[in-house]
């Protein structure tokens, strides 16, 4: 048994938070879940520096992944860092560690002209892959502070108003993919569902680089999430670029772009306690927030690229 549960939620930092807001709410359709605003001595701790003070949104997609009646499971969270202030880098696409999500919608092709009439950036109209290479229809866009958005043809769903119906998956560039897989798979208990390699052919379309060479393993938490319908759920993607070779480049906690992983476990401390002994690098201690800010219970580590990830208590 492995420490992790499911995944809780993936967050990245913005340079203007109502901005962004605009962009995933009133552009893609995502829904506001609430808005969040603190600091002090627990955030202090957690991410390793101090008076830290920042605000967010936490947001999902109309179908999930992981809705339930009682409200979402998995959560996008978009986080404006008041201090330490904010700092913008701009790397590469093939630079590691670099998180990005992987949204569905309905028909690409009329997304992509309906976005791009209302001034939305992209890094290529939209791929159609042939049979041979998955079938799938992608592209990247842009959102306001340079990250890589993807988009992905999942099919109708007359019910959803915007343009987004689901989150698809979520990850990440590593430098080391045999490594990350043993990090995330044996370590921390998540678990593989396929590896794939792409050559040069529509993957160059898509993200703008000819000659372009991947690896990428596909794994999930135990428990998810996983939208319905959907045999293998939502996935964490861990991609590795061979050609061309991207640069490390690990991020500090304010930059953007720069985004982090959550995972919920089922005692903090304990998972924290197996872990340090197994040697992860944790940022601190668990950190027990008061109840009035939420009473949650959270310890940051990096991966083995640098990478921030947080552990949350779920029970």
């Amino acid at each position: 048994m492995g420490e992790i549960i499911e995944i809780e939620h993936v967050s990245w930092n913005v340079s203007d938070l109502e901005r962004s807001k605009r962009f995933y709410q009133d552009l893609l359709g995502f829904e506001v879940l609430d808005y969040l605003q603190g600091g002090g001595p627990w955030v202090d701790e957690l991410c390793g520096t101090k008076d830290t003070f920042h605000q967010q949104y936490r947001m999902y997609a109309p179908k999930g992944p992981a809705l339930t009646p009682k409200g979402p499971k998995f959560t996008l969270d978009i986080l404006y860092w008041k201090n330490p202030p904010a700092r913008v880098r701009r790397p590469k696409v093939s630079d590691f560690p670099q998180v990005h999500v992987a949204m569905g919608v309905k028909d690409l092709d009329t997304t992509y002209e309906r976005l791009k009439a209302k001034g939305g950036q992209f890094v290529s109209p939209p791929v159609h892959w042939t049979e041979e290479e998955g079938g799938w229809v992608t592209n990247f866009m842009i959102d306001p502070d340079g990250f890589l958005v993807e988009l992905l043809q999942t099919g109708d769903d007359s019910k959803v108003k915007g343009e987004v119906i689901t989150c698809e998956h979520i990850a990440t560039t590593v430098g080391n993919l045999d490594r990350s897989r043993e990090f995330y798979i044996d370590i921390l208990g998540m678990y593989e569902v396929g590896y794939v390699e792409h050559h040069p052919g529509s993957v160059d379309i898509m993200c703008n680089e000819k000659g372009m060479e991947i690896r990428e393993y596909r794994m999930r938490a135990p428990k998810g999430p996983g939208p319905a319908g959907k045999e293998n759920g939502f996935t964490l993607d861990l991609i590795e670029w061979v050609k061309p070779r991207g640069a490390h480049r690990p991020p500090a906690m304010n930059e953007i772009p720069a985004g982090h992983f959550c995972f919920g476990v089922k005692d903090v401390w304990a998972s924290y306690e197996r872990l340090k002994a197994k040697g992860v690098k944790f940022v601190s201690p668990p950190v027990a927030f008061p109840k009035e800010e939420g009473g949650w219970k959270p310890v940051s580590f990096h991966d083995p690229d640098g990478l921030m990830c947080e552990l949350t208590e779920i029970g």
